[in-house]
């Protein structure tokens, strides 16, 4: 008789008991993505995955290795898939690159879409084909202006029928600005829109804002490109106030046309489809070609990052120096982070943002302040120890200057209980309950409270004479105050003993 070791997870840790290897097998993982997939939109998928994966879990060289062995074998060269896997010493239990160790133990997963393309994979219409918009008929809806806001900033109104879905104004905006449609998310009064809404449903008044959020890849918005596509937004990071040339180009489809350019709406001297252009320290700008009738073509927005200067000047640090505040209420997986613009900063805007854990992108929706996310892992289990954190990134800018702010934590360290219910059971003994919003059940999840007894007409936040207080696990106290005062409580986490919630009070006049 002989036994199988199969990995093993040891708690609290990526670390695992090694069992048997097995050779790489040569099947190919079958999937079906949720919507119709372009090869662009495959790439870009994979992209994403193989440039954060590395700063989550495991070494990089073994990293660099898999994304060789995942290549190699989607090209159907398993022989050099193998070599690679073997010489990395990589193990593979079940014969799958889904699930692999390194020799130190340290788990690795690479997801379907890294090594196989969907069975609903579609073709990619090239730039100059027509995208075709599903026209309601004439009979349905009226027509109308719908006001947008782009993750760029810029106002535009779109041409709409009551009619129309959320799927077909995509497409419309799709036609008229190249944003992609099925890049785009709309919100409107912070919630998310979905495709099959109506606009007739949505009662949208007049000269209300539909938010329309676009992502840009992390290539995207870390690199200078020298070549224009629709509504393109660029980064340039810069480390001085020096000048530097940034060549544009207009359009290829624009090739021996008259072409003239504006710079903030202010013609400039450069003409002609491929120009150079100065930009001075921190000064970027809205760059649009036209034709020599005024129609315009294309238009850049250039936003200049600096990389090493002191943060701040879009956003402004709290009390706690802290750009980005997050907070959750409970263990569900749901958390809020907010920011706080400069009041100066008046034509400001969220250019990008990102939640991740673990190589998995958590759902964020802006709020329509755009002063915060809420978002929601999935993902998560409130009944297992967190062990790998979120990471946050958000691009802000006001005008033309980009700011981008890091933040990093995990849901333990940021629960925040809301008040407590306050009840006043007779004279001064004071009864109160857990938040409804708190996680159940209540023994896996224990709240301690600090109790606060101050003056009358005091804030629970007065720290002068004649203060009583107390910390307890229990859930009544009674005050031995004689004259009149405020009773306080407020909860904590009594495991991670890391955020308190805000104060409740009960005001007790004199007997």
């Amino acid at each position: 008789m002989w036994f199988v070791c199969l990995p093993l997870l040891i708690y609290g840790t990526s670390k695992v008991a090694l069992g048997r290897n097995q050779p790489l097998k040569r099947e190919k993982p079958k999937w079906k993505s949720d919507y119709p997939m372009t090869d662009g939109q495959l790439r870009s998928k994979r992209d994403e995955f193989w440039d954060t994966a590395p700063a989550f879990e495991g070494r990089k060289e073994i990293w660099d290795a898999l994304k060789a062995a995942a290549q190699a074998f989607e090209s159907n060269d398993h022989e050099l898939a193998q070599a690679i896997i073997d010489g990395a010493s990589i193990t593979l239990p079940h014969g799958a690159l889904t699930e692999c160790y390194d020799e130190l133990g340290n788990r690795y997963q690479l997801p379907v879409y890294c090594l196989s393309p969907p069975v609903n994979m579609i073709e990619e219409k090239s730039e100059l084909e027509t995208i075709e918009v599903p026209e309601a008929p004439a009979s349905e809806g009226q027509e109308c202006q719908l006001r947008l806001r782009l993750s760029t900033g810029r106002d535009l109104r779109l041409a709409v029928r009551t009619s129309d879905n959320v799927q077909q104004m995509k497409r419309r905006l799709q036609t008229q600005e190249g944003v992609v449609a099925t890049s785009q998310r709309w919100f409107f009064s912070g919630r998310p829109l979905t495709d099959k809404m109506k606009l007739e449903e949505l009662k949208i008044s007049r000269d209300y804002v539909v938010q329309v959020l676009y992502d840009f890849s992390e290539r995207e918005k870390k690199r200078v490109t020298t070549t224009l596509t629709s509504s393109q937004v660029v980064a340039l990071e810069v480390s001085d106030l020096s000048s530097f040339d940034v060549s544009l180009q207009c359009g290829e489809q624009y090739n021996g046309e008259q072409i003239y350019w504006e710079r903030n709406g202010e013609s400039i001297s450069e003409t002609g489809n491929h120009i150079t252009v100065t930009i001075d320290g921190l000064r970027g700008g809205n760059f649009t070609c036209h034709r020599a009738n005024g129609d315009l073509l294309n238009y850049t927005l250039l936003l200049v990052h600096p990389v090493e200067f002191p943060k701040g000047g879009v956003l402004i640090p709290s009390t706690d120096k802290e750009f980005i505040s997050c907070t959750a209420r409970n263990y569900n997986g749901q958390f809020h982070c907010s920011w706080k613009w400069h009041q100066e900063r008046i034509q400001r805007a969220v250019v990008y943002f990102k939640a991740i854990r673990n190589s998995s992108l958590i759902n964020c929706t802006l709020d329509s302040d755009l002063s915060g996310l809420t978002c929601i892992d999935k993902d998560y289990c409130p009944y297992s120890e967190e062990s790998r954190s979120i990471n946050l990134t958000l691009l802000v800018r006001n005008l033309y200057r980009l700011e981008e702010h890091q933040k990093t934590f995990l849901i333990q360290d940021i629960v925040k209980p809301d008040k407590v219910n306050i009840t006043k059971i007779q004279d001064n003994v004071f009864e109160w309950h857990r938040p409804e919003t708190w996680s159940l059940p209540g023994s896996f999840f224990p709240l301690s409270y600090e109790v606060k007894v101050v003056p009358n007409n005091h804030s629970c936040d007065y720290i002068g004479s004649r203060v009583e207080v107390s910390k307890t696990n229990e859930s009544h106290y009674e005050v031995k105050f004689k004259k009149a005062y405020t009773f306080c409580v407020r909860a904590q986490d009594l495991l991670t003993k890391k955020v308190w919630g805000d104060w409740s009070y009960h005001h007790q006049r004199k007997h």
